[in-house]
């Protein structure tokens, strides 16, 4: 990010601001998930395109290399597998809202990254999404399963998984057990669904649909939750400038 000074535990380099995440004991990510990471903060993976940029990897930890950065600047599209490193950031991509992530041709924004602690019912995540010039994300192809379930992976306020989930925009409340997203698509993918749900459980109905990270099968996500009588957390999606 370009600035005349950086937060704390950035450091200043001709007007720019660095983040090494090791400086903050963060865990290890693939190079993807890192860049997601930095995206939600509204920077991105570093750009190495100077000497004194190349002698910033290596910074007061010479072993601990950062890497993924010449990908970032190229534009490439790597296959990074498994390997997992420390990274870099910098700056903002500048397609999407500072906080937001974009992945593919929209950008995303996950309540989380704003406040731990704020969480609202279905109808009010979604007002608020609106006001963002957005809306709650409608999640309709595996690779989009697959960028909200690792992104939401640390998001996480209670060791109880039900509480740690987040909105989506899909709902069955015009007729009970169709579940249609709000562009008006019909659900009939129930892969993603947790084991026994949706369920309906409860006396006031379980109509709206929030997604969960379950590390024993990340595909299984989806739980029905009571509408307006639960709070969470909740996903915005709009298309990327």
């Amino acid at each position: 990010m370009a600035a005349d000074a950086c937060p704390p535990g950035w450091i200043l380099m001709n007007s720019l601001c660095y983040y090494f995440s090791f400086t903050d004991n963060a865990f290890l990510r693939t190079w993807q998930r890192a860049r997601d990471f930095c995206q939600i903060y509204g920077g991105d993976l570093a750009v190495i395109d100077s000497k004194d940029k190349e002698l910033l990897k290596y910074n007061k930890q010479r072993d601990r290399l950062l890497d993924g950065t010449e990908a970032s600047h190229r534009g490439r599209e790597l296959d990074m597998g498994g390997w997992k490193k420390y990274w870099l950031r910098e700056g903002n991509c500048g397609r999407c809202p500072p906080r937001w992530i974009i992945f593919n041709s929209s950008c995303y924004f996950f309540s989380y990254t704003e406040s731990r602690t704020v969480r609202k019912n279905w109808p009010d995540s979604r007002a608020n999404c609106i006001t963002r010039g957005a809306d709650l994300v409608v999640i309709d192809n595996e690779e989009e399963q697959t960028f909200v379930s690792d992104t939401i992976e640390n998001m996480k306020i209670s060791p109880h998984e039900w509480e740690n989930g987040f909105w989506v925009g899909l709902r069955d409340t015009e007729i009970e057990g169709t579940w249609v997203w709000i562009n008006n698509v019909t659900e009939v993918e129930q892969r993603y669904w947790m084991d026994g749900e949706p369920n309906d459980n409860g006396h006031r109905g379980e109509d709206c649909a929030a997604v969960h990270y379950k590390p024993t099968n990340p595909w299984k996500t989806r739980n029905d939750v009571i509408c307006q009588g639960v709070v969470r957390h909740w996903i915005c999606e709009m298309t990327s400038s």
